[in-house]
């Protein structure tokens, strides 16, 4: 007895989840739906031209490829292609924002919404960054 219970609270917390991620996703991407550059490993995305005229990261920013260059001279060694909380140093905050302010951290976390074939590490891909980078 209970289990039912249990099972139910698992799949409502899976599914605010998923609602959750399909929200940052239209905001940081124009859609919830699997879009082309997310067929692009993280460690190619800092030289892969995104070329999707529908992304809502190109419209925003036009030509990224010196934001993913810069990007990638500051990617940490080993990290294969994500980036750490340390990339928000380089977006246009305002600059009397501290980037260890609690709202920095959390859109650190609420950035990470791409959908990767290899598993999810808790750090950002370079068009995640991209898309928060369009965003402030």
């Amino acid at each position: 007895m209970g289990g039912g219970a249990s099972k139910e609270a698992a799949k409502a917390t899976e599914e605010s989840k998923w609602k959750s991620l399909r929200r940052r996703r239209r905001l940081l991407f124009g859609g919830d739906d699997a879009r082309p550059f997310e067929s692009v490993g993280p460690r190619e995305q800092f030289r892969a031209p995104l070329e999707d005229p529908n992304s809502l990261v190109l419209q925003r920013l036009g030509n990224c490829s010196d934001l993913q260059l810069k990007f990638e001279t500051i990617q940490r060694e080993g990290d294969e292609g994500f980036l750490r909380d340390h990339v928000l140093e380089h977006l246009p905050f305002d600059p009397r924002l501290p980037p260890t302010q609690p709202i920095l951290r959390r859109l650190f976390h609420l950035a990470q919404a791409q959908l990767l074939a290899l598993p999810r590490r808790k750090l950002l891909t370079c068009y995640e960054v991209l898309a928060l980078y369009a965003l402030v």
